[in-house]
């Protein structure tokens, strides 16, 4: 292994409240090439924020007890002192839930338990040093990913399980596995955390105030990571009102995301606010999922007028009607006349699978993995591809 920034040596500064874990550190990493270690033995509130922003190590190891609130705060201060140059890792004893979501507000690169075991060490520098990398530029220049929101006509039309099959088709699709992230911001209704069997603490409204002090470690820490290679922000566990979200702290964790990831899915509320607006109009494409019934038809007319309405008119859209049948098995409106009411076509129509879906749900695993899925799964890849390519274009189908 070896440990590069920029095509220079990584420095890393070891603070150790005691000779033991001084030591441990030091032979743990003492494989990792062009990794230059210092230690420095006492308590994290001993040291200077003023002489380590002169010269910033490229990863902080912090040795504290998450029962103090001095370390804590001596913590908070120098994150926020070394935030634009250094990833924080924290080596601590075992605590509650509520220091450890601390440490996610605060943007900890990650989190290693005591006593310290070499391998969780090692994995949580190198994710460091990679956060670091992308901190310094690398990433920033790279190209900005697809951001792809989802937009209900109503509310059960199942816009949140397209979203989450959609994602999952990104994240496991042939070639180099792209870096997908999912975002559920209905603060009231989200479910996605469920569809995936995910129990994680954060969500929007955990996260620090973004307009401030936010970058792609902190939204990476916060995330839950899935098995399918999905990266899902969750909504939160309790309802809060809509506008407990500003369009400031929208826009930021929209354009972060966008520059840490390859794609980003929004699943949105059916409402609209202030910040969804600015999420729609910042987007590069979004999907419109309705149901083949004349209300929610209806809702979907009153969506796009209102995207009109609000100047997202020129943000490439698509119509997708979900549940559909074929044959003898066909229900509800005809795409022909959907596509007559909303004045464009019906891009792609998802057959229902109830079975399928619902299986797919309680195990917590894409479509494809249950029997009788592959079929929907295969119809909501095609249409995120397109969807993706829709936006690329900047057109409409």
């Amino acid at each position: 292994m070896h440990a590069l920034v920029h095509g220079r040596p990584a420095t890393l500064l070891a603070q150790s409240r005691t000779p033991e874990t001084r030591d441990a550190v030091a032979r743990a990493l003492s494989g990792i090439a062009s990794l230059a270690v210092r230690g420095q033995l006492g308590e994290i509130d001993a040291l200077s924020p003023e002489a380590l922003t002169r010269a910033p190590p490229d990863v902080l190891l912090a040795d504290i007890d998450l029962g103090s609130a001095a370390h804590l705060a001596a913590l908070e201060t120098l994150v926020e002192a070394l935030h634009a140059t250094t990833s924080v890792v924290v080596a601590a004893e075992p605590a509650g839930m509520e220091p450890v979501r601390r440490l996610i507000r605060l943007g900890i690169a990650d989190l290693v338990p005591l006593p310290m075991v070499p391998a969780a060490l090692i994995e949580a520098v190198q994710a460091a040093l990679a956060a670091t990398r992308r901190r310094g530029g690398g990433h920033a220049d790279a190209e900005r990913g697809m951001v792809i929101a989802f937009l209900k006509a109503g509310g059960g039309v199942g816009a949140t399980t397209l979203a989450v099959e959609a994602a999952a088709a990104l994240a496991t699709g042939r070639g180099e596995r792209a870096e997908t992230c999912l975002m559920d911001l209905d603060l009231q209704f989200g479910a996605a955390a469920l569809r995936l069997d995910i129990d994680h603490p954060t969500s929007l409204i955990e996260l620090p105030d973004l307009s401030r002090r936010f970058d792609g470690t902190l939204l990476r820490g916060a995330v839950a990571h899935h098995a399918s290679g999905i990266d899902l922000l969750p909504a939160p566990s309790s309802m809060h009102p809509v506008e407990a979200v500003s369009a400031e702290t929208a826009q930021a964790l929209v354009s972060v995301a966008a520059q840490e990831y390859r794609h980003v899915l929004i699943d949105l509320p059916p409402s609209w606010s202030v910040w969804t607006r600015a999420v729609l109009a910042s987007a590069d494409g979004i999907v419109l999922v309705l149901r083949p019934d004349v209300p929610s038809v209806r809702m979907a007319r009153r969506q796009l007028d209102t995207l009109a309405a609000e100047g997202c008119g020129a943000v490439p859209l698509m119509v997708v009607a979900n549940g559909t049948g074929s044959g003898p098995f066909a229900t509800g409106v005809p795409l022909a006349d959907i596509a007559r009411a909303l004045g464009r076509p019906v891009a792609h129509a998802i057959p229902r699978a109830d079975r399928a879906f619902g299986a797919a749900a309680d195990r917590g695993v894409p479509l494809s993995r249950v029997r009788g899925g592959r079929r929907a799964a295969a119809k909501v890849a095609a249409m995120i591809r397109d969807a993706v390519a829709l936006a690329r274009a900047g057109g409409q189908p």
